[in-house]
């Protein structure tokens, strides 16, 4: 499918499917809207969750460092969050446009800016419709941000519109096949029509929770390829913390133990490990 006609597949959706959608995802920017402060903690925390996080960060920013951008190349970060990304980028001498839905999240990337003595442009904007960006990215960066998308390949068919052909993309989905999840009941992938199935004979209603949409890596790659994005490189990232029937197996202590030994074992490329991280995050160049 071409980027024109996945630009376009939200058009074709039914009204009551479009106006879906637009609820779920209004629930969604309100609980970042609200739970603002938590994400910028997040980056602070030494404890597994937090670890995890940060790894990711580093990873991309490694990735975007060897790039190599010419100073006042133009940045768009897609859901800054508490703009830890989009200040540091700013350091470097890269033109920055930082963009989030949640007004709070705004506030946060404009303080974390002002600590760092740089200069940011700030934009309210939803993912899927860059109404706001009239200008050419060299790079795209959005972390964390395709799970909680309604229609994860219209955010990515933007992306490839406000790219420069040979731009780049950071990007990271939530991995459906992580390891974390393959022994527990409650959430492997692999018993998921049983689950489904058990809760029709048990006449239980679908669950209505705000939860982050999962992607199998093969299937992310195969949204990006359909927009115009190759693959450049792509790393799994975090490893827990492990759960049985939704309880959590570790305490937090030997649970980054594990993380740790299970993520180098990752990095050299052990089969089974290498694609079976939390995070699965994808460096995508936009063709010529």
């Amino acid at each position: 499918m071409t980027a024109n006609a996945e630009a376009g597949a939200w058009a074709q959706l039914t009204e009551g499917e479009r106006a879906h959608g637009a609820s779920v995802q209004r629930l969604v920017d309100a609980w970042f809207e609200t739970d603002s402060a938590r994400w910028d903690d997040l980056y602070a925390r030494a404890d597994l969750s937090g670890t995890i996080y940060q790894e990711r960060y580093q990873r991309a920013l490694a990735w975007v460092d060897e790039l190599g951008l010419a100073p006042g190349s133009r940045v768009l970060e897609v859901g800054c969050g508490a703009g830890l990304m989009a200040a540091t980028l700013a350091r470097r001498g890269l033109a920055v446009l930082a963009t989030d839905p949640a007004t709070a999240m705004l506030r946060l990337t404009r303080g974390h800016a002002a600590d760092s003595g740089v200069r940011l442009q700030l934009a309210q904007s939803d993912a899927q419709h860059f109404a706001c960006v009239d200008h050419v990215s060299n790079l795209v960066i959005a972390l964390g941000v395709i799970p909680w998308l309604h229609a994860p390949r219209s955010a990515l068919s933007e992306v490839a519109r406000v790219l420069a052909p040979g731009g780049y993309l950071v990007v990271s989905a939530d991995n459906r096949a992580r390891l974390a999840h393959a022994f527990d009941p409650r959430s492997s992938p692999y018993l998921a029509s049983t689950r489904r199935a058990a809760s029709r004979l048990l006449g239980r209603p679908p669950s209505r929770g705000i939860r982050p949409k999962l992607h199998w890596p093969w299937e992310f790659d195969a949204l990006l390829d359909a927009v115009g994005l190759d693959k450049v490189r792509a790393a799994t990232v975090g490893f827990g913390p492990f759960t049985l029937f939704g309880h959590v197996l570790l305490p937090d202590r030997l649970g980054l133990q594990l993380h740790r030994r299970l993520q180098r074992l990752a990095d050299y490329g052990a089969p089974g490990l290498r694609r079976a991280g939390d995070h699965y995050l994808v460096l995508a160049r936009k063709r010529a």
